[in-house]
């Protein structure tokens, strides 16, 4: 560093890489600052930059800050280049800000603010507001993780007694430079591809015996997310030295150096460290993650270095855990991974009851073998109801397994491990078991919440006026306090009555004159009341308390009981039908009139005024009267488990629903969707085939679910699409089909909640759009579907919608969508059907129709970037037709297919007879029967049926010792 004397305070060393798009922004926001640049000494470092932003910094510099330096040399990486930097600085204080993000105007005269404070002689690092900026839409959230940090405008923190006010970015930290240079402190430039900010600023930290660092909230700097994806931060995942040379020299050598330089390893390191090791961890954990198809190698490293890693972190900093949210299941997997102890089981949740099948839930993690178990109940040693081990994996490797026993709950139960009696306790496994939260000392002890310490969070409404509850949620009102009874005035209760009252009588004037018809409560009573339903808001969560209020009187009314009453209700999306949910409702109506079932599905569909002819009892998605079915309902069932299906409000509002959730799913699930299906509330499990159904509830496997519930009954649809292929006689035209699935990383974000989905420009440049348009405007296509007498019908997936009518189909090509196509009737007119990835293959293969799988995308498709990764079934030695990856082969395999009179091949006949081991017309009735058994109570037979031996008495005690 050069030694002169000190004019400024403060340094910027920014190095500089391909930004030449974003340095405009970043230079302006410099000459925008309140503060001037009178204060500040600006350090370009050009690190070999390949674009013109050399060119734009010249030029800058010669227009507006001659005194700026500017060094240049060849791409050596941004700790290297920020290192060349750091020999330049003169001032007292030094940041590294990156130059494709914005500074604030205000950001230099808060941090010279400050700095001129007595409080601030004795920080040691400075640290400002990092937001997000919306590189595509402009929008500046702030969404950090650590954003707590900034809950005061001003945070003084002694990192000793507060290791959860940990600091990572270089950016947004401003620096002592005599500690710098005085040490000779640099950036680790073997740490990479991120975390050398963090690196760099704990050893930074380590010089001062009690850390103290200052979080300025009003010193706002904005992080560029780019809308390309191309930023260092954001195409980390995909580099080898994630998880190779950042576990290694980033994490173990920082805490090495801790334990060199102190004799100790700080908690607030250690927190630090751990912080990142749960990203990789979270990241993993994605459906679509981008680890998803890490290489085996690479695993192995990332996992011998985590290992000692975690071989230096103290096991209650791991366990207790909570710089921010994290899931307990992932420290727990460190802890019974890595910290090498012998398995101690010490607790056993039991965390949840089965009020109708009366039967309990018991938890408990370990890791290696499966402990020797015995369940006591009833004077017997008896064997669990239903029994899952469900194993944890980071990067395919196992870090723990949780065993899940279902037991009767109608006698007293106990358990022993390995010969040794465990403490049942009641509830979720406490979250962090070596420290005790006021909010639990609370709520378990005195059954209230804390109180408070401060003056109320709100402020009175003016004039005493109703606050809303968007408005007071806005306000930072916690889901625990009481919304409804506080903001409804005694004249507002009696309105809320009259009002809910009027509206009840309404509806059941409707019932009246259309007794098999739409539900609406809108449509009569009087118009005072009519009109107030029209006024409510289109989203549940701006209802007012007030409508809150009346929603539920009207939900408890007895009118509505009594027609909701042990309701069934129905959905496929909410935008269209013709799903397993439509055909399960049909077949209801038809068969189980005995079962009060209801439809529910979008005003706006294309399928709303169909089903309404036929006579279906709608309920429009969305609506009160949507609400206010699924308060009263006793099953919800679906062929979808999207959010707007199983979490269509807020329980914080309209209490915790009570529903039994049947998943019929959209088609045979194949690949590994765990990361998906595990989190969803899932009380039934609909299967159609058999290796499907076995890898849902396999001992070992990444599923939760088990034979409690999961079933193997077939889809509903099959019923109706059999009886369609029965009925296609000689004479009838046949189709070719194309029926591609759709890509997630191609669409945009959900329309207002739902299904529909933002369109992306870069759509029609895809693999995606080139290979299926090839084929599509293929002539060889065209000539086979001549020679055979075929009609050449493109279908894709319905999320690909916003596309289809753009979609570029020669005239040959008829295109069809879900939303105003019989898909069934489609398919039971096909001759053959190529898709890529769809289990639509399935309902083809179902009704034996030959199936080719394009799969020009392979690698990208099951990388993560889609929902669906690789599993247990493989399209090579379990598919339903071949794999091809080249529109030539495609054309290839359909010739083959002519060949054998348009009947599957004889190896795929015999996979397809394997695979659907129901092939008949009674799934719908299967199903039925699997729903109605839920509620269905266990009888002691059953319960008590698997009885292995009498339990030993109280001579014989001493077998089993007690966990004390």
């Amino acid at each position: 560093m050069k030694h002169a004397v000190q004019e400024k305070l403060l340094s910027f060393v920014v190095s500089v890489y391909d930004v030449d798009e974003y340095l405009p922004a970043f230079l302006q926001s410099l000459l925008d600052q309140s503060a001037g640049l009178d204060n500040l000494e600006l350090i370009f470092v050009i690190d070999g930059s390949p674009d013109g932003s050399a060119d734009i910094i010249n030029e800058w510099k010669v227009r507006h800050l001659p005194s700026a330096i500017v060094h240049e040399q060849a791409n050596a990486g941004p700790s290297a280049a920020r290192n060349s930097g750091l020999e330049y600085v003169t001032t007292e204080w030094v940041s590294f800000p990156d130059p494709d993000d914005v500074l604030r105007s205000d950001y230099l005269a808060t941090v010279l603010s400050f700095l001129e404070t007595k409080p601030a002689k004795s920080v040691d690092l400075l640290v400002t507001n990092l937001l997000s900026l919306n590189d595509s839409t402009g929008e500046v959230t702030n969404g950090h993780p650590l954003r707590v940090r900034f809950n005061k405008k001003l945070q003084i923190v002694d990192l000793n007694r507060h290791p959860n006010y940990i600091h990572l970015s270089a950016a947004t930290g401003f620096y002592r430079t005599g500690v710098v240079s005085g040490t000779e402190l640099r950036f680790d430039e073997r740490v990479k591809p991120n975390f050398e900010d963090a690196h760099f600023t704990a050893r930074y930290l380590f010089k001062s015996l009690n850390p103290r660092i200052a979080f300025l909230r009003d010193a706002e700097y904005l992080y560029r997310k780019r809308e390309d994806g191309s930023s260092l931060v954001q195409t980390s995942w995909q580099k080898p030295e994630k998880y190779v040379d950042l576990p290694k020299f980033g994490y173990l050598d920082l805490l090495q150096k801790a334990n060199d330089d102190l004799g100790y390893i700080p908690e607030w390191t250690q927190n630090l460290v751990l912080y990142d090791i749960f990203w990789f961890m979270r990241e993993d954990d994605r459906m679509h993650s981008a680890t998803a198809n890490i290489a085996p190698g690479l695993a192995d490293a990332f996992h011998r270095t985590l290992s000692d890693i975690v071989e230096h972190i103290d096991e209650h900093v791991i366990a207790d855990f909570r710089v921010i949210k994290t899931n307990w299941y992932h420290r727990q997997q460190l802890i019974h991974k890595f910290k090498r102890k012998p398995v101690q089981f010490t607790h056993v949740s039991v965390n949840a009851l089965e009020k109708d099948k009366q039967m309990i839930r018991l938890r408990y993690y370990f890791s290696g073998k499966l402990p020797r178990e015995e369940y006591r109940a009833r004077g017997y040693i008896i064997e669990p109801v239903h029994a899952k081990v469900q194993t944890y994996r980071l990067f395919g490797h196992e870090m723990m397994c949780e065993r899940i026993v279902w037991l009767p709950a109608t006698g007293t139960i106990s358990l022993a491990l390995n010969g040794h009696r465990i403490p049942l306790s009641p509830g979720d496994f406490p979250d962090t078991p070596y420290l005790l939260a006021p909010s639990r000392m609370w709520k378990s002890l005195a059954g209230t919440s804390v109180p408070p310490m401060g003056p109320a969070p709100i402020e009175e409404a003016a004039n005493n006026q109703s606050v809303s509850f968007s408005a007071r949620v806005k306000a930072g009102l916690k889901d625990g306090q009481r919304l409804v009874n506080e903001q409804i005035s005694r004249a507002e209760t009696r309105s809320v009555a009259s009002t809910a009252r009027k509206l009840v009588l309404g509806l059941v004037a409707s019932q009246q004159r259309e007794p098999n018809g739409t539900v609406s409560l809108r449509g009569f009573g009087p118009r005072r009341t009519r009109s107030y339903m029209g006024a409510l808001p289109a989203e549940f969560e701006d209802y007012s308390a007030f409508d809150v209020r009346v929603i539920k009187e009207i939900a408890r009314s007895k009118e509505v009981r009594q027609l909701f009453a042990r309701a069934w209700v129905l959905m496929d999306r909410d935008s269209e039908a013709h799903d397993n949910a439509e055909h399960l409702y049909l077949y209801l109506n038809t068969n189980r009139q005995d079962i009060n079932s209801w439809f529910v599905l979008s005003r706006d569909s294309k399928d709303w005024g169909r089903l309404q002819a036929s006579g279906a009892r709608l309920i429009e998605h969305g609506s009160p009267e949507h609400l206010i079915l699924l308060m009263n309902c006793e099953h919800l069932v679906s062929s979808q488990v999207d959010h707007y299906v199983v979490h269509p409000y807020a329980p914080r509002m309209f209490g915790r629903f009570s529903w039994k959730f049947t998943f019929l799913q959209h088609g045979v699930s194949k690949d590994d969707v765990s990361r998906w299906l595990n989190r969803k509330p899932i009380d039934l499990l609909i299967t159609a085939s058999k290796l499907e159904y076995e890898e849902f509830i396999e001992n070992g496997g990444p599923y939760r679910f088990s034979s409690k519930d999961t079933v193997l009954t077939g889809m509903p649809r099959f019923d109706r699409l059999q009886e369609l292929a029965k009925g296609q006689g000689p004479g009838k035209s046949r189709q070719l089909l194309l029926m591609p699935t759709w890509r997630r990383w191609l669409l945009g974000e959900t329309i207002s909640g739902g299904n529909l989905r933002e369109t992306k420009k870069e759509f029609w440049d895809s693999a995606y759009a080139k290979a299926w348009i090839g084929l599509l405007e293929s002539e060889e296509l065209r000539d086979f579907a001549s020679i055979h007498n075929l009609d050449v019908a493109f279908m894709p997936h319905p999320n690909m919608r916003p596309y289809l009518s753009d979609f570029p189909c020669p005239s040959h090509v008829s295109i069809h969508s879900y939303e105003d196509t019989d898909v069934q009737a489609l398919l039971a007119n096909g001759a053959a059907l190529i898709t890529d990835y769809s289990s639509v293959a399935f309902d083809g293969a179902y009704i034996d129709i030959p199936v080719i799988y394009y799969q020009f995308d392979k690698s990208d498709f099951f990388s993560g970037n889609h929902v669906f990764r690789a599993g247990e079934w493989s399209y090579d030695t379990n598919g339903l037709g071949p794999v091809v990856e080249e529109e030539d082969k495609v054309l290839e395999a359909l010739r083959d297919i002519a060949c054998n009179d348009f009947l599957p091949d004889a190896v795929y006949a015999e996979r397809i007879s394997e695979t659907f081991p129901l092939r008949d017309s009674n799934s719908c009735e299967r199903v039925v029967n699997a729903i109605e058994e839920l509620s269905r109570p266990l009888t002691y037979a059953e319960a008590y049926q698997r009885v292995v031996a009498p339990a030993p008495t109280a001579q014989d005690e001493g077998a089993v010792t007690a966990v004390k």
